[in-house]
């Protein structure tokens, strides 16, 4: 068996050491993907949460379920103050609308999943007589500029189609 040298020890240790160093980007590439992964549940899961509270109340409260009825159907009928309330009760619904995107555009959700919501949101957007459509215009100052060209987008083109 032969003696390494000073200069054969040297390029071993170097030799290791890069194993080392790919190892260590590996490991770290898959923590990242296991990031990227829970980011994206938890943007889709906040998103759920507080769709479902918006159900939740919808289902529950017999004068907030009259009052969003009554604004799908005949807005004309409403009093100012349940208006105002209705407004109340579609402002966080089209925060997590304005959230969804964001998260999409920051690929932050599945693109699936932001398909879904954005179907379900146009429905409801586009249909006619949309009360979701008034209160948006109603509070236009406060949405994103990246949401409102998307919003802008979707009455060009989707809501025509519709």
């Amino acid at each position: 068996m032969r003696k390494l040298n000073l200069g054969q020890w040297t390029e071993l240790l170097e030799l290791a050491t890069g194993i080392v160093v790919i190892l260590t980007l590996v490991v770290v590439g898959i923590e990242i993907r296991q990031n990227t992964a829970a980011i994206k549940m938890d943007s889709y899961q906040t998103a759920m949460d507080k769709l479902d509270e918006r159900h939740y109340l919808l289902a529950t409260d017999a004068e907030v379920h009259r009052i969003a009825k009554l604004a799908e159907e005949s807005r004309d009928e409403l009093t100012e103050d349940e208006w105002s309330r209705f407004g109340l009760l579609e402002l966080p619904h089209l925060a997590v609308w304005e959230f969804i995107y964001d998260a999409h555009l920051k690929d932050n959700i599945d693109w699936h999943q932001w398909q879904g919501f954005e179907r379900y949101f146009l429905a409801y957007y586009c249909s006619p007589n949309s009360p979701m459509r008034a209160v948006y215009h109603e509070n236009i100052t406060i949405w994103s500029d990246p949401f409102m060209q998307h919003i802008a987008d979707i009455e060009k083109t989707k809501c025509q189609s519709l």
